[in-house]
């Protein structure tokens, strides 16, 4: 049975405790605010502005003007314009310049008469930074109005000289007319890198929060010796980890909404989901991750061990094994089995819908449902660990003592009607012994009477 009596003296202990030790409340905001400043500012798969240069040989080339002030006008560029070639590889080799762009001569005019090739040059030293250089200019040179002019000029004046070629009856000249690509970025698109990482380092970031910040409560109270003192009185297992549970996870729900609060203030993140799912998505996680703790700590009994173990069971997979940063589908088979094993990978996949998405209800009320099912087992596994405690340090009151096991020839320990009739077996010996000194017994009572005869004899005389 659960006394609340109980609970509420244990949970005003546990928040004097939080009040005396400023380190965890250290854990619950200012750890957050740094993970969510570190990594939204420092983990970035874009990179901006691109070191580029711009060999345009003529200044009054409209094609060419437009392209250098495209990239110039970009907050993806850093741009420097050339003359000649020879200058921009030596910003090139000098490593100055990420990739540089060389604009043919007479580009308006060379278009009409032969195909048009633009020479983009990558510093492949950085394979990531070339690519993405790469796209960046071949999203301008798509984009560039003018030449979007000219190409449907050139086409124009290709499906006039066809219709000409097929009325005189040679078709050997003919051209296909060229195919264009449009694409669009759904779900993220400025295609910003922020976005997709913070999506999913929020379930990390509260991971580590919250198990880190209750690894270390149980393992406390063995080390300072103050669970024996608990163990002797009337609490039991569960009013323990109950009165553990509440303060934590009331701090870990509110260490978590600063963190989230303060990832859409700082990087201006959309959210295009439910909003009910998702808080209670990270509700139901956040008692996961307390629950870890707690059951970390209740297994090691040891501070030290629990912070070091709550890191490597919570926080790496929550970063690594979750899908926050890599693609499940691209790890090995049995390590993707291994991941979805783990909460993490259901809360990252919730946290992404939500925020980037939206919609996919199905998946998840499915998440939420399988987030609930691991609160149910850790909450088990922790009462099952800290009730072996209880059964191991019994009082010494509640203890059979040695005169009790001493039995009958039956080998039960002897009742208390059996203390009770040896007592009253004491008693009787010595009232007999009072009544024998006092006449009160049988034989007692004729001594008297001779002595009363005798002492009566002795006054007549």
């Amino acid at each position: 049975m659960i006394n609340l009596t109980h609970i509420r003296a244990l949970i005003n202990k546990e928040i004097q405790q939080i009040l005396s030790d400023k380190s965890v409340l250290v854990v619950a905001f200012v750890i957050p605010l740094l993970l969510v400043i570190l990594y939204g500012s420092g983990m970035r798969m874009d990179i901006k502005p691109v070191s580029v240069a711009v060999v345009s040989p003529q200044v009054d080339d409209l094609i060419g003007r437009e392209i250098t002030l495209a990239m110039l006008g970009s907050s993806y560029f850093k741009v420097q314009v050339v003359n000649n070639e020879i200058e921009a590889k030596r910003l090139m080799q000098q490593h100055d310049i990420s990739a540089y762009v060389m604009i043919p001569d007479n580009l308006a005019q060379s278009a009409f008469h032969q195909s048009i090739n633009v020479l983009i040059v990558l510093n492949g030293a950085d394979a990531q930074q070339s690519n993405l250089a790469k796209s960046y200019i071949e999203a301008v040179l798509a984009s560039g109005t003018s030449l979007k002019a000219l190409g449907r000029q050139v086409a124009y004046l290709s499906s006039v000289n066809q219709k000409n070629i097929a009325s005189s009856g040679s078709y050997a000249s003919a051209k296909v007319k060229d195919i264009t690509v449009i694409s669009r970025n759904w779900f993220n698109e400025s295609n910003e890198s922020t976005w997709y990482l913070m999506a999913g380092q929020l379930i990390g970031i509260v991971t580590l929060m919250s198990a880190f910040m209750s690894s270390i409560v149980i393992a406390r109270e063995f080390e300072r010796g103050t669970m024996t003192g608990i163990l002797a009185t009337n609490v039991n297992a569960l009013e323990l980890l109950i009165s553990k549970i509440i303060p934590y996870y009331v701090l870990s729900l509110l260490g978590g909404s600063f963190a989230i609060l303060t990832t859409f203030i700082l990087y201006e993140l959309p959210f295009r989901g439910s909003a009910f799912l998702f808080i209670l998505t990270m509700a139901v996680y956040l008692y996961v991750s307390v629950l870890l703790g707690l059951l970390i700590s209740a297994l090691t009994q040891n501070q030290f061990l629990s912070s070091e173990y709550a890191i490597i069971l919570s926080f790496l997979p929550s970063i690594l094994l979750s899908g926050a940063l890599f693609d499940l589908r691209s790890i090995p088979q049995i390590i993707s089995y291994v991941a979805h094993m783990l909460p993490p990978t259901y809360a990252v996949q919730s946290s992404k819908i939500c925020i980037l998405s939206g919609g996919s209800s199905d998946i998840l009320v499915l998440n939420l449902g399988i987030l609930i099912l691991f609160a149910a087992l850790f909450t088990l596994a922790c009462y099952l660990v800290i009730n072996k405690h209880f059964k191991r340090y019994l009082p010494f009151n509640l203890r059979p003592s040695q005169s009790q096991s001493a039995g009958s020839g039956s080998g039960l320990a002897p009742s208390k009607g059996s203390a009770y009739g040896q007592s009253q077996r004491q008693g009787q010996s010595q009232r007999q012994g009072h009544g024998q000194g006092y006449g009160l017994g049988g034989g007692g009572g004729q001594d008297l009477s001779s002595q009363q005869d005798s002492a009566s004899t002795k006054s007549d005389a």
